[in-house]
C-alpha cells in the first residue's frame, strides 16, 4: 500500500536531499567504473529525475504530489 503525498513538506525535501545525494554519488561511482556502461545511462537519467522532483518541491510546494510505501520512502 501507498499513502499519497500532497505536498512538499520539509520531510519531502528533507528525503529528497538525500536522495539526491545518494544519485550524486552513485553517478560518480559509475563513472569511475565505465564511461560507456549502458547501466550508467539509467543512473544517471534517474539522477535527472530526482534533480526535477527536488526542484519541483522548492519551487511549487503546494503543488507537489507523490506517494510514499509502508516504509515511508
Amino acid at each position: 500500500m501507498f499513502s499519497v503525498v500532497n505536498q512538499a513538506d520539509s520531510r519531502v525535501r528533507s528525503d529528497l536531499e538525500e536522495w539526491n545525494s545518494v544519485a550524486a554519488s552513485n553517478v560518480n561511482q559509475a563513472q569511475a567504473v565505465s564511461e560507456d556502461s549502458p547501466l550508467l545511462g539509467r543512473i544517471e537519467a534517474n539522477a535527472r529525475l530526482i534533480l526535477l522532483l527536488r526542484a519541483n518541491s522548492l519551487v511549487e510546494p503546494e503543488s507537489f504530489r507523490g506517494v510514499r510505501d509502508l516504509t515511508g520512502n
